[in-house]
């Protein structure tokens, strides 16, 4: 059983701490396995989710955490879980939201696992995704072609010598003098086919899915010939490595197999016992989710949603500054909307509880001055939510128009009041909480009303001001 530390990103963990709860004789073969997972990972990703630093007040070694980062870091006895640091958000949402917009390669893990997986079942754990993915990729070993001991041959020839390979005959008739030559091939009892025929039977006494269960028998119907070991408690991708082994689906196999075997915990505390290794930049993460969302809701004939465009200013022209660069930057050329243009930023910040709202001056500043470089009306803050502090607006439905209007007025109105819309020398602010708990479906929902609003800011702001 592995130690679970639950860490955010103001807070430290004592190599001391490590230690005694380990129960380990000595901190040095500790500090040597964390130093050596920071350099692997650095040399990998060129990132440090973590720092290693020691403290003269305290006279010890800790782990500090970046705040920018989340997701778990796996050591042989414990994992560091980077949790948000401000919402509770599931290692399950945060690898579904980025599968979903597209972003997989902003997950930093040893291979690109979710190429193809859009993460549209909600039902789905990550356990089972991860499970899906290694028993695709040892599908796509054995088209490719197993790796061999031998090659059995038997040889015909025009003489009718040999054997006869009755069902080849029956689709494709030939002469009769010319007979098909079998070959047969097996499986080598291998090291690594070991490995993969273990996994995929560990699999199928732990996953309830039935399509999983389909695929992982018809694979081992090609694994016959060889036999299974206890899975270790510790993978170690050099164990199984090879000098022969010179193909990329096999280096897969292994990437996987080590999160598989590493990431899984059948004590852990989780509901399902799985802690894949995986670091993900939750800050980047946050402005692609929205920009995904908002340029996936708004109609194109419409609307252009722009990411990080650069746009000229005064002191760039000057030479004394760069372009300015917003998150997000929402326009229109239809001639019949009163607003032309929308700045959006996406701040993955803490932003007070509920109701109330804590906004930087910094970033009041850097979208003041983006307005007036654009020449825009409405500047919009977009922080995570929950369920529960979220904004909200209307959709449009079986209500009816004049029952929606009543709607969206009440809406705006509670804006007001809880100064989510303020108005700053002719720039109207507003600060906006997106829902990124519960489900996919629960996000989308708050992002659609979102968007909702956004379309009637730039068709007609008569609502919005007071």
């Amino acid at each position: 059983m592995r130690t679970t530390y639950s860490l955010r990103h103001y807070e430290s963990l004592s190599l001391f701490r490590i230690q005694r709860d380990l129960e380990l004789p000595d901190i040095i073969s500790l500090k040597a396995e964390i130093e050596e997972k920071l350099r692997s990972f650095y040399k990998k990703y060129l990132i440090q989710p973590v720092s290693l630093v020691f403290s003269v007040k305290t006279n010890e070694y800790l782990l500090n955490i970046d705040h920018s980062y989340v997701g778990n870091i796996v050591f042989r006895k414990f994992v560091i879980k980077i949790i948000p640091k401000h919402i509770g958000l599931s290692t399950e949402k945060i690898l579904k939201l980025a599968a979903y917009i597209g972003q997989e390669n902003q997950i930093i893990s040893n291979n690109n696992f979710f190429k193809d997986y859009q993460g549209s079942d909600d039902s789905i754990n990550s356990l089972d995704i991860f499970y899906n993915f290694f028993i695709d990729k040892v599908a796509e070993c054995i088209r490719n072609g197993l790796i061999n001991g031998f090659i059995s041959n038997k040889n015909t020839s025009t003489e009718l010598k040999g054997t006869l390979d009755i069902n080849k005959y029956l689709i494709s008739p030939v002469p009769k003098n010319l007979v098909h030559q079998i070959v047969k091939t097996r499986s080598p009892d291998v090291k690594i086919n070991r490995l993969i025929k273990s996994l995929v039977l560990d699999i199928t006494k732990k996953s309830k899915k039935s399509d999983l269960l389909i695929k992982s028998r018809a694979i081992l119907r090609n694994l016959s010939d060889v036999s299974t070991f206890k899975l270790p408690l510790f993978f170690e991708k050099s164990d199984f490595k090879t000098n022969s082994l010179q193909r990329s689906d096999y280096e897969v196999i292994l990437d996987l197999a080590e999160i598989l075997i590493n990431g899984f915990d059948p004590d852990s505390h989780e509901d399902i016992g799985f802690t894949p290794e995986y670091i993900i930049n939750l800050d980047l993460l946050f402005e692609k989710i929205c920009y995904f969302f908002i340029s996936d809701t708004l109609s194109k004939d419409y609307f252009k949603v722009n990411y990080q465009s650069e746009h000229p200013h005064i002191f760039s022209e000057l030479g004394l500054s760069g372009k300015i660069i917003p998150d997000i930057y929402l326009s229109s050329v239809n001639l019949e909307f009163k607003n032309k243009k929308v700045i959006l930023d996406a701040k993955n910040k803490v932003s007070a509880l509920e109701s109330s709202f804590r906004v930087s001056t910094s970033d009041i500043y850097q979208l003041k001055y983006y307005s007036q470089v654009l020449n825009t009306k409405y500047v919009i803050l977009l922080y995570p939510g929950t369920a529960s502090n979220a904004s909200k607006y209307a959709l449009k439905g079986s209500q009816g128009d004049l029952e929606y209007k009543k709607t969206c007025l009440t809406r705006i109105r509670k804006l007001h009041e809880n100064n989510q819309i303020v108005e700053c020398g002719g720039t109207f602010f507003i600060l906006w909480r997106v829902n990124l708990e519960g489900s996919l479906k629960d996000t989308k929902s708050s992002f659609n009303e979102f968007s909702n609003l956004l379309s009637e800011i730039m068709i007609d702001d008569h609502m919005f001001k007071k």
